[in-house]
Order: structure tokens, then sequence, then C-alpha cells
């Protein structure tokens, strides 16, 4: 019994050897999945113990056809590139008069073929000569227009705010209190002159608190695109001979008039005094900086300088400072230097290159 069981292993181990010597045959597998499908399809189905899961079913299922359809569709806004909204477009006036209420910051206003006249109520009117061009910079308590070509003539009302109008060149802040000048932009400057008051010419960035040379009624300027080089003539004053009659009777003698100081000194004094300065530090720095290995060492400061009633100078810095010895230096040679006494004395600065 035990032999014919091993006789029957044996053939078995047979039949195993010769079927794995057979190619392996190619089966269809995508019509046995077909078919497995059907079959299982056409059996009933099972009575559901809970009567509101297959609503459920339903509801996910169709709300995943829904969303997932949208997430896949080519039209759908999330697979869509979301387009940014333009930016609105800069108005451009051109009118021969204009009421600046209108007028909003990033505005332009261009002159073609004639004169166009700007007028805030109040504070300032400012005309731009034909074939200029200018950008509103700035509204409300300071009022900056930008002269990106051309010509402009401002007329400002005296306000008790500093620099309630201004006029930008790229670079160049010509700021004022109460005055009529004229700035005009040429191709590597911006030529300043002023008919009445003063205004304070020097770079942008210090809104309200303009730092540079101070230009009075007459004077004129030409300053570079930067703010920070520039040249400015002053005006020629005519001495005027008194007249007197050859008969007049002689005043009395008396206790001489008390003369009435002046508020601050004078534009040109403040020039001169800054020269003196500026003339100092160029001496001094070329004397206490040496060089070195061929490098020529060049610096840029900005001069500030104050002014007690008394017209003594009472302070004299540098932005930023320079070496100790050249400081020194300087002031040791400006010690002296006095402007003309005044109620409340006065500031001044002025940015100054140093160096060959």
């Amino acid at each position: 019994m035990m032999e014919q069981h091993d006789d029957k292993l044996d053939a078995l181990d047979r039949v195993v050897d010769d079927l794995k010597q057979e190619p392996t045959a190619d089966l269809d597998w995508d019509r046995m999945e077909r078919s497995l499908m059907a079959k299982v399809e056409a059996q009933p189905l099972p009575a559901q113990r809970f009567p509101w899961a297959g609503a459920l079913a339903l509801a996910a299922a169709a709300a995943l056809a829904i969303f997932g359809w949208r997430a896949l569709s080519p039209s759908s806004p999330a697979s869509a590139p979301q387009a940014s909204s333009p930016a609105a477009p800069t108005r451009v006036f051109t009118a021969a008069t204009i009421d600046g209420a209108t007028l909003r910051v990033g505005d332009r206003v261009e002159a073609k073929g004639h004169d166009v006249v700007v007028t805030h109520s109040g504070k300032a009117t400012w005309t731009l000569a034909q074939g200029s061009q200018a950008e509103v910079a700035e509204l409300g308590q300071h009022l900056t227009v930008k002269l990106t070509s051309g010509e402009v003539s401002s007329k400002v009302v005296p306000s008790p705010k500093p620099e309630s109008f201004a006029i930008e060149v790229e670079g160049t802040r010509v700021a004022v209190h109460g005055t009529q000048f004229t700035v005009k932009r040429g191709t590597n400057r911006a030529e300043v002159a002023v008919r009445e008051g003063v205004v304070a010419v020097g770079p942008t960035g210090h809104r309200g608190n303009t730092e540079g040379w101070l230009l009075g009624a007459g004077d004129s300027g030409s300053f570079s695109l930067d703010g920070h080089d520039g040249t400015v003539t002053r005006a020629k004053t005519a001495a005027v001979e008194p007249e007197t009659e050859p008969d007049a009777p002689k005043p009395v003698r008396g206790a001489p008039p008390v003369a009435k100081l002046p508020e601050r000194p004078s534009v040109n004094e403040l020039e001169g005094a800054l020269d003196r300065v500026s003339g100092a530090v160029t001496s001094c720095f070329a004397r206490h900086t040496s060089e070195q290995a061929g490098v020529r060492v060049t610096a840029r400061s900005r001069a500030s300088l104050d002014f007690g009633a008394d017209g003594k100078l009472i302070a004299l810095g540098f932005d930023p400072p320079l070496a100790p010895a050249v400081e020194q230096c300087t002031r040791d040679a400006t010690r002296k230097l006095s402007v003309s006494r005044s109620q409340s004395g006065a500031s001044t600065t002025r940015s100054i290159l140093l160096g060959p």
C-alpha cells in the first residue's frame, strides 16, 4: 500500500516537472476582469442593514462627481491662472487752467501747445511752460510737484507751515515758505531763479526740512540733478547816494535811534560763511589726508553751521563725521567766523565734496 502511494507521488512529481518545462500561456486579464465584474453586477444586492447608508453613499458620490469634475475641468477657476487686476492708468491733464483740488498724487500735467496754470486755492499757483511736463508728487500739508521736463514758475501764498510748496527735479528739491520763483530743467542741471522771498535748494528726501543752499530775491543758481552740487549767483544791489538839500537844516543832536535787528542774518552772509567753511575743510582735508599706494581718497560730508543771535558761530558739525584731525583743523580756521547780529540767529548747511 505504501509502495503504491509512493508510485503516485513519483508520477505527480514527473507531471509537475513536465509542466515547468512548458512555456507559460498568455492570459487575457482584461477579458477575465470584465467577465468577473459582469457576474458580480448580475447578482442581487443584499438587503442593507442601515437604510440611510445608501443615501449617504449616493450623496458622497454626487459631491465627489461635482467637485471632482470642477477640479479637473480645464475651465475651472481653480486651475486657470488668476489674472492680476490692472493698475489704474495715470491721469493726464492738458487744459490751459486746472483746479488743483481735482488733482491726485501721480497725476501728470502736460503743457501741449500752450502754458498750463494750476491753482491750489489758498496755497500756490504754478504755471507749466509750453512743452513742459510735471507730476503731482505730494498733496496736503506739503504740496510737491515733480518737474519731468521743461520749466515751471510758481507763486506761493505765505504760510506758517514749513515748506508748504516745493518743486523737485529728480534728486534736487526747491522748497519755499512764501515766494515767487522759477525752476527750469536742463539736460544735467536744474536752474533756479528767485523773484521774491527765500527758497532752499538741496537733495530730496528731507521734505519739510530741506537742507542746502539758500537763495533770496534776485538770486539764481544752477544745481546738479542729485541736489548735492551747485553754484549760486547773488543779486547785485547798487549803492544809492542819499539825496540832500544844500540848505537843509542840520538835525538836532540827540540819542541815536535804535535800529531794529533783522529776524535772521541775510542769505548772502550765510552763503559767505558756508564758502569760508568749504574752503577751510577742503584745505584741511588735503593737508591731513595722504595718498597711500597710489589710492586717492575722496569724501562727501554735509557741513552744518549754527549762529547765535550775537552773530557768533556756536556750532560746526559734519555728517558723516570726518577724521578728527580734519575737523579740528577746520574749527581752528573758522573759530572767528561770524555774521551780523539778528533776533534769532540762523542755521545753514551745505554738502561738500572733498578730494583731488
